[in-house]
């Protein structure tokens, strides 16, 4: 395909009328460029917030660069090179939210470091929970709808932080945990939850702390589609389930998100344990040592 031609199947010269058909970046045939920015991270640091001033401190965040795009569902991958090395996930998170408005600056790839590197899993959990304001960076920049998105309350509002991940209190039932989930995100309808808990076999009765893993990550499905935040960031979608439940919580997401399109990001980083949640994005994110060094599509992977 010629960048230079409106036409993705025409040549760089029109031979009929004999002169050079001007590329116009509006008229761009690749779709998803012309999306509104979600997200945006610039050289973005971040360390655990006790160790920061300590010489050998853990960088969760390392020098990261980041562009997301609205109505495009993202997965972090992570390369061979950084699955076990040890870095430690980030601690707690309370129920999160946040959406999209839109910038409009070009997509940014991000650059590499020679440092020891974390594991992929952990570094990447670490930028879902910088860019749901859970998390104070220690240097660079977050724009997230166009604000800083630490302790913001708008962006938070537009933003879904689902994931095993996440901690809810340990008493409260499964049935209090989503109405509680209704009454923080504004899109939320109850309808729809109560049809997805009982397709995912929920049982809403069981406390939290009595919940096994397969039963967390099913409740983190049930928040993080329910939900239909703007951008929606995703923890282990698929941990612990069975290959048959993986292909039910991703066939739910994008049929949800074909009927009300919204920005998702998922870090399930084994990209062999786990080849349908990368098969389920549009474009793959891949981390290593701490940073993004890749954006592909996901048929380039």
């Amino acid at each position: 395909m010629d960048l230079h031609s409106t036409d993705p199947s025409a040549d760089a010269h029109d031979h009929s009328a004999g002169e050079w058909q001007q590329w116009d970046p509006a008229e761009a045939p690749i779709a998803w460029m012309r999306k509104a920015m979600v997200v945006e991270a610039r050289r973005v640091w971040s360390a655990p917030w006790g160790t920061r001033r300590r010489k050998n401190a853990s960088v969760l965040v390392r020098d990261c660069n980041l562009a997301l795009r609205e109505s495009l569902i993202y997965s972090f991958v992570g390369d061979a090179a950084s699955v076990g090395d040890t870095a430690s996930e980030p601690a707690d998170s309370r129920i999160a939210t946040t959406s999209s408005t839109a910038a409009t600056t070009p997509s940014v790839s991000a650059t590499s470091t020679t440092a020891v590197a974390p594991r992929a899993s952990a570094s990447a959990a670490s930028i879902l929970h910088v860019l749901a304001g859970q998390e104070r960076i220690s240097s660079g920049i977050v724009s997230v709808f166009g604000e800083s998105p630490y302790d913001n309350a708008r962006t938070m509002d537009s933003t879904v932080l689902a994931g095993v991940s996440v901690r809810y209190p340990a008493q409260w039932r499964v049935d209090r945990v989503l109405r509680t989930a209704a009454r923080r995100y504004p899109n939320w309808e109850d309808d729809f939850a109560e049809m997805v808990s009982r397709a995912f076999q929920l049982d809403l009765s069981t406390k939290v702390n009595h919940l096994s893993t397969q039963a967390r990550t099913l409740l983190s499905a049930v928040v993080a589609v329910a939900a239909r935040a703007p951008l929606t960031l995703w923890d282990r979608p698929c941990e612990g389930l069975s290959p048959e439940r993986r292909k039910l919580v991703m066939q739910t997401l994008v049929a949800d998100c074909a009927a009300h399109p919204r920005t998702v990001v998922m870090n399930q980083a084994d990209r062999r344990a786990d080849s349908l949640v990368h098969a389920s994005a549009d474009r793959l994110l891949v981390v290593s040592g701490g940073t993004v060094v890749g954006d592909l599509p996901t048929e380039d992977a």
